[in-house]
């Protein structure tokens, strides 16, 4: 789950953040490390490099979609 949900999973289902205690921590804490990184990471990076990964991602993932279901 994201971050922003733990304390609605608290409130509602305990159990099941609480039985997996470690494996809840360790989500965290890589989802933090990862946003952290993330920033530092769009920092450094230029605007047009980033348009232009964002773009190719969205024509990548319609190509696959496209494949997808045209092999079905």
């Amino acid at each position: 789950p994201g971050i922003p949900r733990i304390p609605v999973y608290l409130f509602f289902r305990p159990d099941g953040i609480t039985e997996n205690l470690e494996l809840t921590i360790a989500l965290v804490a890589s989802a933090l490390i990862g946003v952290k990184a993330g920033k530092q990471w769009l920092e450094s990076m230029k605007s047009e490099s980033i348009r232009k990964g964002i773009m190719i991602g969205i024509v990548a993932s319609g190509l696959f979609y496209l494949f997808e279901a045209l092999t079905q």
